[in-house]
């Protein structure tokens, strides 16, 4: 009589390197805890927390390069900027304001 798995991950996996098994799945770390073959401890608690800092913040840097804030407020996608030499005076665009001195082309006139 063979035994069926009843999960299909696996709780742990073979090292790459070195001898023995390392946890693959969250069943893994916790039998690994409840053993205590690796004992619980601040210095644990903090480098899991920088962990999960780190990880938090890099998936927040991801989404928020990906997030397009001009459709959430309007429920359109944002329109195409103009290029430099289109001038478009419609209301809520932003346009850019010359330089006090003037253009380059009156600043090569004078």
């Amino acid at each position: 009589m063979t035994m069926r798995r009843t999960t299909g991950a696996r709780w742990f996996v073979r090292r790459q390197m070195g001898f023995g098994f390392r946890p693959a799945s969250w069943q893994g770390w916790v039998l690994t805890l409840s053993f205590q073959v690796l004992t619980p401890s601040i210095t644990l608690a903090v480098a899991f927390a920088l962990a999960l800092l780190v990880a938090d913040i890099v998936m927040w840097r991801v989404d928020s390069a990906l997030f397009d804030r001009e459709r959430l407020l309007t429920g359109a996608r944002a329109a195409a900027a103009p290029r430099h030499g289109d001038h478009d005076l419609s209301a809520g665009v932003v346009r850019r304001i010359p330089r006090a001195g003037g253009n380059d082309d009156e600043r090569r006139d004078a």
